[in-house]
């Protein structure tokens, strides 16, 4: 009885094991690529001591905005083919890596995805939307602030541009 009561849970323990140690060979899948921040224009605000009033408006123009954001970011992906995605990550990658900025890289990321008369119109005219919609939040957020914290924030822009 007793040798019946061990084989059977010898038996339990492999079974339950069994999978377990077969999953352990497998490679594990790439990570993804992190998600921009849900709402980047507040970004800049970092490090600024807000006040609780100003937090929530702050709250408020992020709910406010943040789905005008996703829609025009989606708009944006839905352009380009899945093809000219990835190539697009990599030639940011690749022009991150070879210290490439502004135009240069932007030039290269152009020349990588290689887009359509139509599809570059389009994302123009995203862009175009995209960076009008950043102004408009960003001059909300501003005019929450108070004029010390906007001196702070100007002279954490003009020594973040020195570096």
């Amino acid at each position: 009885m007793r040798t019946l009561r061990f084989l059977l849970t010898l038996v339990l323990v492999l079974v339950v094991a069994t999978p377990l140690l077969a999953g352990e060979g497998k490679k594990k899948k790439a990570a993804k690529p992190k998600a921009p921040p849900a709402f980047m224009p507040a970004q800049f605000l970092e490090g600024l001591k807000l006040t609780d009033d100003q937090k929530e408006k702050v709250e408020k123009i992020k709910q406010e905005f943040t789905p005008k954001l996703d829609e025009l970011r989606k708009k944006m992906m839905e352009v380009l083919t899945p093809e000219q995605r990835k190539a697009e990550q990599e030639a940011r990658k690749n022009a991150k890596q070879a210290g490439k900025k502004g135009k240069e890289a932007e030039d290269m990321v152009r020349e990588a995805v290689k887009p359509t008369d139509e599809q570059q119109q389009k994302l123009d005219s995203l862009r175009k939307e995209m960076g009008a919609l950043m102004k408009e939040i960003r001059g909300k957020l501003m005019d929450l602030l108070t004029e010390d914290q906007k001196a702070e924030l100007k002279a954490k822009a003009k020594e973040k541009k020195n570096k």
